[in-house]
């Protein structure tokens, strides 16, 4: 984002202050809201000519909209879902994001985490198959050498 003016930054504060003024939310529900409303505030804020009362009106209008509906309020974060592992860098733990344009969107990327699961899970039983595969082996060749050195141990007798 450009560098605001003071105005711009004290309309974008007083914007946020007021959504700070909902319903108390879980913290990554408000993080998600305003990851929602945070490009519409930013491009609201962009027009030099905009005036306060004008923005007052918009933000006033929308906080109406959400304290109206407790159900919408928690149901609009969701949109943009965020998953609680904010740093996780593991597939797996990645957030699968709704696109409103590709409704499939989420299904398939879940069916390919799926598939990648399975791949991984696979490929672990085959690295244990081959250790125990392994394990076997070493135990039969120790059990063998055991037998040489008694069959001697024998000889000697």
């Amino acid at each position: 984002m450009a560098v605001l003016s003071s105005r711009q930054r004290a309309l974008y504060r007083f914007a946020w202050r007021r959504f700070g003024q909902l319903l108390p939310l879980v913290r990554y529900e408000r993080r998600n809201l305003r990851a929602v409303y945070r490009p519409q505030f930013r491009e609201l804020i962009q027009d030099d000519q905009v005036e306060w009362a004008a923005v007052e009106h918009k933000v006033h209008a929308t906080l109406k909209l959400l304290q109206a509906s407790p159900s919408l309020l928690h149901q609009l974060p969701s949109l943009y879902y965020h998953h609680h592992y904010i740093q996780a860098q593991a597939d797996s733990h990645q957030a699968i994001k709704w696109n409103p344009q590709d409704p499939a969107s989420a299904s398939k990327l879940w069916a390919t985490r799926h598939k990648k699961a399975q791949r991984a899970a696979d490929g672990l039983a085959e690295t244990v198959q081959r250790g125990v595969a392994k394990a076997l082996q070493g135990l039969v060749e120790h059990a063998e050498k055991a037998e040489r050195v008694m069959l001697g141990l024998n000889r000697v007798r």
